[in-house]
């Protein structure tokens, strides 16, 4: 079974570690007591955990701990599956427009974290959330957003090429003016000798 299946079957036998709490891993950038060399103040990436209580009634925001991490379980790797397949190159979801704040959580809490993933979810699953729509609109963005890699690509190539065609002019107008010399340099020493009665 792959990881994906691993978090479906934990995720339909217990969709929270503890019943009336809800609790959310998040990335929080801090500025540590550290300072670079030119002075200036060293930001760092802390994991943070928010806890609530269902009806908001209280809420607790801090680093998050081993015994956090322990404790919220199943939160914690949502979290950490979400990180992974944002570093192995999807797209955020949370950058997809078309989607409401509202849908982005209900797709995080489905173990969706990328636009990619969410075009590969099972139709029951998109019928569920009722994301049929956006799920059409996220299949032409990635569509339209692979040509734009493409001509991106072009683009880059276009760019080497013509920084190469320069370098190459360069060469060539260096060479044509060793050969000037060249040409030069001869003509006196034949001059030279004509002179000498050579």
């Amino acid at each position: 079974m792959n990881e994906y299946g691993m978090f479906q079957q934990t995720f339909n036998n217990n969709r929270c570690s503890e019943s009336g709490v809800v609790a959310e891993f998040y990335d929080k950038v801090i500025k540590s007591d550290e300072v670079n060399d030119k002075g200036l103040p060293v930001f760092k990436t802390r994991t943070y955990v928010r806890i609530r209580t269902k009806d908001n009634s209280d809420v607790f925001d801090q680093p998050a701990g081993n015994e956090y991490k322990q404790r919220f379980a199943i939160e914690y790797n949502r979290y950490m599956m979400g990180k992974k397949e944002i570093q192995t190159g999807g797209t955020p979801i949370n950058q997809f427009a078309f989607l409401s704040a509202e849908q982005i959580e209900a797709c995080k809490f489905c173990g969706v974290y990328t636009i990619e993933k969410l075009v590969e979810m099972p139709e029951d699953q998109i019928n569920m959330l009722n994301l049929n729509n956006e799920c059409e609109a996220a299949k032409k963005f990635l569509a339209m957003n692979k040509n734009n890699k493409i001509i991106d690509e072009f683009e880059k190539k276009e760019k080497e090429y013509l920084e190469e065609i320069e370098s190459l002019k360069d060469e060539i107008t260096d060479l044509k003016e060793q050969i000037k010399d060249l040409r030069a340099a001869k003509k006196a020493t034949k001059t030279t000798k004509e002179a000498d009665g050579e």
